[in-house]
């Protein structure tokens, strides 16, 4: 009988990735959304670990038809709370988040834009779910 091989474990070692949502009391006089400068215009949710994917043909496909540009696709652990209507703050870049697709424990999540956020404007706060402060 052969030996069964050990799935080799997941390394999610290309950098950390702070994730928050857009606090509802930041609108303009007449109910739009007002984009955040900082990080305090916005609500924390987690800081995870992630690993940079490839972003095939049909990844750049999949994101015309749902009319949004591919910045980044990057893969973490599954963690609930987070959505599209988040954002991420990766390497001092501010992306919106377009789609998340799940992978068992895992989800990968696509990007859009990457504009530059302040620096020493993300977040320190460590591990955390908001909430459990």
């Amino acid at each position: 009988m052969p030996l069964k091989r050990k799935r080799k474990a997941q390394t999610l070692s290309d950098g950390v990735a702070d994730f928050y949502r857009d606090r509802p009391d930041r609108r303009s006089p007449f109910g739009a959304a007002i984009a955040p400068k900082s990080a305090d215009d916005m609500d924390f949710i987690a800081r995870l670990h992630f690993s940079r994917e490839s972003k095939r043909e049909r990844d750049f496909d999949f994101a015309e038809q749902r009319g949004f540009t591919l910045a980044q696709k990057v893969k973490c652990h599954r963690v609930s709370g987070i959505d599209s209507s988040c954002r991420a703050v990766i390497d001092g870049a501010l992306y919106g988040i377009a789609h998340i697709d799940d992978d068992g424990p895992f989800m990968f999540v696509y990007l859009e834009g990457g504009s530059p956020f302040p620096p020493g404007e993300v977040s320190d706060i460590g591990t955390y779910f908001a909430g459990d402060q």
